[in-house]
């Protein structure tokens, strides 16, 4: 095969994994509505296009597959076919099959044999009952938390879709630079004579700079509108294998986010989708009982909150009881039977490791392993997380996570002789205090109580290097946190200042070093770690009463 067409054949794989992507959007459409011909139109013009595109790249089999397909659709449009739910389980199970040949091509493996599937499609043409065989169904490719990765052939190459208005700002932008940098290298010769040029020049660089960053950062966000889309689909074939009927509403779809977080995240929101429909959605009969519309409603929201961006899964399901949670929990050995733990604290448990509500494992849940990675994957991207339930009325997860992994505010700190990078979006508030502010609670334990807050005391210098950090006999500077469960605040040796930080990806050694989350270089060319503070979060403890505030 020549060069020319291994090209074209990975763009139209590329390219087809957006289209199947749309595709599957118009087929939840057409479930709830299967008399909307704008969707049925927009659906033949796509799959009409993927079969011409196959063939033209010499991908047969895709083009004969695509074509049966259209014909179906085509037959359910003019009503020759009526769109029963196993056909639209036969659409459904088919883009399914598109997507796994898509990616098994992409990686160099076999091609699909589609055979089972023409039989079917050729039989609901027939206006035949269309029960698929038992062990041949294509069950809908969702991420599973709980398997081991399907090994690849070869690594698929990455690419976004980037709207060529950013790419003309960005090489504008571009340009006017290499203008300033001309106007610097002839204003060098004479620094005293062309001081004033300078020091404008260099003003205008850094507002340029700034402008630069924001574009090249834009080049980096995708729309939350297949990720959400996927989530649907997640949710409603959940809802078929539980028998449980659902409504799905999103709303944030427009909104962008960078692909990195996307893409990590996408595993863990589908797992949350998932769970908010095994376990939080009551059966049809439950509800009726509880005074309830039968359909439970599944909502998925996305919007930005300051400089961080909020994904919530909400359900209006039976809600998480506190006490089988602790129950639960102290009958796995996870807490002790006298334990004292806030009802957030309760909640908290449900991330740990082995833990589950279900005494027997399903297809969906009951392993207690699917949110352990859920809260590993959050943390991992510099995120955090709150939940919210009341019985009867249903549960929100809510995810807080930044805008981008590439660039971000952060504070230089001071441990010893060493330096280290803290997000600022990881604290909440920067304190200097004297020594008598501290309590003890346990010889591994402080207390500090600021205001009407109690927080856990973690010293940093003594979790990375064993040694506690310095000047506890006047002051100490405390980076307190209190978007977790358990707030605590961080000791560290001085804050020496706030800028902006430009991530960059570590070799393994440095991976594992506790805590890593990456490393920057700062302005005087030193390489500087970025720490990740979730990973010195301490364990809950027994919060005292507070004392009044002076």
């Amino acid at each position: 095969m020549d060069d020319f067409l291994k090209e074209l054949q990975e763009t139209f794989l590329i390219e087809s994994q957006d289209l199947l992507a749309s595709v599957e959007s118009l087929f939840l459409k057409l479930e709830k509505n299967s008399s909307d011909i704008e969707v049925f139109n927009q659906l033949s013009r796509l799959a009409h296009n993927f079969k011409g595109s196959g063939k033209a790249v010499g991908f047969d089999h895709l083009s004969h597959f695509s074509h049966q397909l259209e014909n179906l659709l085509l037959a359910c449009k003019n009503h020759l076919v009526t769109p029963t739910p196993l056909v639209i389980n036969l659409l459904f199970r088919s883009v399914d099959a598109l997507k796994l040949d898509i990616e098994t091509l992409r990686s160099s493996g076999p091609i699909m044999d589609y055979s089972i599937l023409l039989g079917e499609i050729d039989l609901a043409l027939k206006q035949e009952h269309v029960v698929p065989a038992k062990d041949q169904v294509f069950k809908s490719i969702q991420p599973n938390l709980e398997m081991e990765p399907v090994v690849k052939k070869t690594q698929a190459a990455e690419y976004l879709r980037i709207p060529a208005m950013r790419i003309e700002t960005l090489v504008d932008s571009f340009g006017e630079q290499v203008i300033l940098q001309s106007a610097l290298e002839q204003a060098k010769n004479d620094l005293v004579k062309n001081e004033d040029l300078i020091l404008k020049t260099i003003s205008q660089l850094s507002k340029l700079t700034y402008d630069l960053q924001q574009t090249a950062m834009s080049l980096r966000m995708v729309s939350l509108n297949l990720l959400f889309s996927k989530l649907e689909r997640a949710a409603r074939d959940a809802a078929q294998t539980l028998s449980k009927p659902i409504l799905f509403t999103s709303k944030g779809n427009e909104q962008e986010l960078d692909k990195t977080i996307v893409d990590s995240l996408s595993d863990a929101l589908t797992h949350m989708v998932r769970n908010a429909v095994d376990h939080g959605i009551e059966t049809p009969e439950e509800r009726v009982a509880s005074k309830k519309n039968p359909e439970g409603t599944i909502s998925l929201i996305g919007f930005r909150s300051g400089g961080s961006f909020v994904i919530e899964v909400r359900d209006d399901g039976r809600g998480m009881d506190p006490s089988k949670i602790f129950a639960k929990a102290q009958k796995l050995g996870l807490v002790s039977a006298d334990a004292q733990l806030s009802e957030k604290q309760i909640f908290d448990l449900i991330f740990e490791n082995g833990f589950s509500t279900k005494d027997a494992a399903t297809d969906l849940s009951g392993r207690g392993v699917g949110m352990d990675v859920v809260k590993e994957k959050i943390k991992e991207l510099k995120g955090s997380y709150e939940i919210e339930s009341h019985l009867g009325q249903g549960s929100c997860f809510r995810i807080h996570l930044p805008l981008t992994l590439a660039i971000f505010n952060a504070m230089i700190v001071r441990l010893g002789n060493e330096k280290f990078i803290i997000p600022n979006s990881d604290v909440d508030e920067v304190s200097r205090m004297h020594i008598e502010k501290f309590q003890v609670a346990s010889e591994a334990q402080g207390l500090l109580q600021i205001r009407d807050q109690v927080f856990a005391v973690v010293d940093l210098r003594k979790e990375l290097f064993q040694k506690a950090v310095e000047g506890r006999n006047s002051q100490v500077t405390a980076l307190l946190v209190r978007k977790t469960k358990q707030p605590y605040a961080l000791l560290v040796d001085e804050v020496l200042s706030i800028q902006k930080v430009v991530h960059k990806a570590v070799g393994q050694d440095v991976k594992r070093v506790r805590g890593s989350a990456g490393a920057s270089i700062l302005g005087d060319g030193s390489v500087c770690l970025i720490l990740n503070i979730a990973h010195f979060s301490p364990r809950t403890i027994e919060t005292p009463k507070l004392q009044k505030a002076a």
